[in-house]
């Protein structure tokens, strides 16, 4: 069999299984609807193999871009979404398995009344340990907690191959901290800018409030928070110092 017969063969099967899934309303790994077969494929492949998509597809309004890889996840999600609904709304399943497991974790979690009754009574223990921080020792051992948690606090840290030695794995710290997308929110003088860490600093003091703190003083915590982050950002590398993998290590 020559090259081409090869490489053709496959291709056919696959448009020929095409019909047969769809009848069993499974989805085609090569659907020919998405082809532009008017398009000279050595001309403009990319219009050839996609054109028939994106002439039938629009922009949906939620997304800054669209594609086939989005329909994927859009996909595996409403079945995700069918299995929790499934599992949350049936029968109880036999205690700790983990049909029983999930229903449970998931019911609970779109339990919005019952969230709003609890307030900030779940982060009571947590936020009493920080309240109690009162030496450089109890800060290490919070920070460590928090980390152990996946909360990371002040800064990243986590597993990596070794950059210089790929036969070993590392810890590897890095810069974080920062309530905003990026140092520069906090450093620029730009009215957007200064409008951004207003905002932000509202954002923070109604967390504060709703935490329980009262109005003035969640303003005033809110404030600190900024200025805190501030000296975080002032000390973190731009964008383009983190290129440099050996300033990063």
């Amino acid at each position: 069999m020559s090259r081409r017969h090869r490489v053709l063969v496959p291709a056919i099967a696959c448009l020929a299984t095409a019909g047969p899934l769809a009848g069993q309303g499974l989805h085609r790994g090569l659907d020919p609807a998405n082809l532009d077969t008017t398009c000279a494929p050595c001309q403009d492949f990319y219009r050839f193999a996609n054109g028939g998509w994106l002439a039938r597809t629009a922009l949906p309004p939620e997304y800054p871009s669209y594609g086939s890889f989005t329909e994927l996840v859009e996909r595996n999600n409403q079945t995700l979404r069918g299995i929790v609904d499934r599992l949350a709304a049936g029968a109880p399943a036999t205690p700790k398995t983990t049909d029983q497991k999930l229903g449970a974790f998931y019911a609970s979690c779109m339990d919005s009344a019952r969230a709003e009754r609890a307030g900030a009574q779940p982060l009571k223990n947590e936020l009493d340990r920080i309240a109690a921080i009162a030496s450089p020792a109890d800060l290490a051992r919070t920070l460590a907690r928090g980390h152990h948690h996946g909360w990371d606090p002040l800064f990243n840290l986590n597993g990596t191959p070794d950059f210089k030695n790929s036969t070993s794995s590392i810890a590897a710290a890095s810069q974080g901290g920062l309530g905003l997308p990026d140092r520069d929110y906090y450093l620029r003088s730009d009215s957007t800018a200064r409008a951004l860490r207003a905002a932000y600093v509202e954002y923070v003091s109604r967390t504060l409030a709703l935490l329980g703190v009262a109005p003035a003083a969640a303003d005033s915590e809110a404030q600190r928070i900024l200025a805190l982050e501030t000296a975080l950002a002032r000390a973190s590398l731009t964008r383009v110092e983190r290129r440099d993998p050996n300033a990063n290590y």
